[in-house]
């Protein structure tokens, strides 16, 4: 059996607005810290959310839709979209509706925008970890960037 998880992206950019889901990623197998948990990190390290584009495109994502739309797409195509239907990677990870839970998830994983800093408007992203075994237990909450998953699995 795989180690199931859900990854669940909220959308929080603006202070005044009231904190929604807007999607929920399953994964099927390698949910544990040190393996979604790595994944998401090596893939968003540095990962700026903003709001509109221009300039410089590398390493931002235009709000938290769209950062959830490029993480499922990562996980789905394993970073080329043109191997989504050639080689056959059906399965393995699915999006699920916003509000999705007890779907036999392990972990879960759930992507903020990290709290503005002074008058910056590019913000980081903020991972909280949870655990199911038993009770929803935090395993981390801080800045994704900040996160290593040995020091939960000691």
């Amino acid at each position: 059996m795989g180690t199931r998880s859900l990854t669940v992206f909220y959308n929080n950019y603006w202070p005044q607005q009231d904190e929604t889901e807007v999607a929920v990623m399953y994964k099927q197998y390698d949910g544990y810290p040190s393996g979604l948990g790595d994944d998401l990190v090596d893939l968003l390290r540095g990962v700026r959310i903003v709001n509109g584009i221009g300039g410089d495109v590398s390493n931002i994502a235009n709000g938290m839709p769209c950062l959830a739309a490029q993480v499922v797409s990562h996980f789905k195509c394993g970073g080329d979209p043109s191997d989504l239907f050639s080689k056959g990677i059906a399965g393995g990870s699915y999006l699920y509706p916003a509000g999705t839970r007890d779907c036999g998830e392990e972990y879960i994983y759930e992507i903020r925008c990290a709290p503005q800093v002074g008058s910056e408007r590019d913000r980081a992203i903020h991972l909280t970890v949870k655990t199911t075994y038993g009770t929803d237990d935090v395993l981390y909450e801080g800045l994704l960037d900040e996160f290593e998953s040995t020091l939960l699995e000691e």
